[in-house]
């Protein structure tokens, strides 16, 4: 694991996992767990079952996950106000979008 202080930039997808590896997921499906069991409640109790609803079909959407070069710059979290400034960053942003579009993404390192 080439980055030994956040094993989630690890590449989870070699085996075998190392110890390090089994430690974090281990102690993470163990907290997602509990949270899940009070969110759960709160919920319920709320009677929110909509809003989560809402929430999921977000997550499941795939246009959730497809940006367009043009509104890349939406990803951007900048205090940006004036208007030519604002026109720069949309440039910017969607050549940087389609720059990165036609490169091989970096493959994560593999060594547990």
């Amino acid at each position: 694991m080439s980055n030994s202080i956040n094993p989630r930039f690890t590449d989870w997808s070699a085996r075998p996992l190392s110890e390090k590896q089994l430690t974090y997921a281990l102690a993470d499906v163990t907290y997602l767990r509990d949270i899940y069991r009070e969110l759960r409640k709160q919920v319920d109790a709320t009677k929110r079952w909509d809003w989560v609803e809402d929430e999921l079909g977000v997550l499941r959407s795939i246009d959730t996950y497809v940006v367009q070069p043009e509104n890349a710059r939406e990803r951007l979290k900048m205090k940006i106000n004036r208007p030519r400034d604002l026109a720069a960053l949309k440039v910017l942003a969607g050549w940087r979008e389609k720059r990165a579009g036609q490169r091989p993404a970096p493959q994560p390192d593999s060594q547990g």
